[in-house]
């Protein structure tokens, strides 16, 4: 590490006692970017969308790129605390697709036979569907 950052941390009270879980603790609120990271990122995930939008109908590596970091996000913000509901992750998601491949994503969902969740009209599948 940098002298300037070593100088910093040690001046952590944490630094010394031996509570790991302390020390952890203080590094992170010392750090809150790398935290949220690990948290999501609503601006992040808008990122995402914004980035990749309008992936053409038929680009297979483009849609499945887009697919991975975009789940990968709004799990993180769909975990308690939520930040983001599922109908609204569904929504984003599909701002970041060519109509006419999100139409056709609309025709293809199909839920889990065993799934005998009651959904709400607004709401009728889940972001992994």
């Amino acid at each position: 590490m940098e002298q300037s950052t070593r100088r910093e941390i040690k001046n952590l009270p944490e630094v010394t006692g031996g509570n790991w879980e302390k020390f952890k603790k203080a590094l992170k609120n010392c750090y809150p970017k790398s935290t949220s990271s690990a948290r999501g990122s609503r601006i992040k995930l808008e990122r995402i969308v914004e980035k990749h939008r309008l992936v053409p109908y038929g680009s297979t590596e483009k849609i499945l790129a887009y697919n991975r970091v975009f789940r990968l996000e709004a799990e993180k913000l769909m975990q308690p605390p939520v930040l983001l509901l599922n109908l609204e992750a569904v929504e984003l998601y599909v701002q970041g697709l060519e109509d006419k491949l999100a139409d056709k994503a609309y025709r293809n969902v199909q839920r889990d036979p065993t799934d005998s969740t009651e959904r709400r009209l607004e709401d009728p599948f889940t972001l992994k569907e």
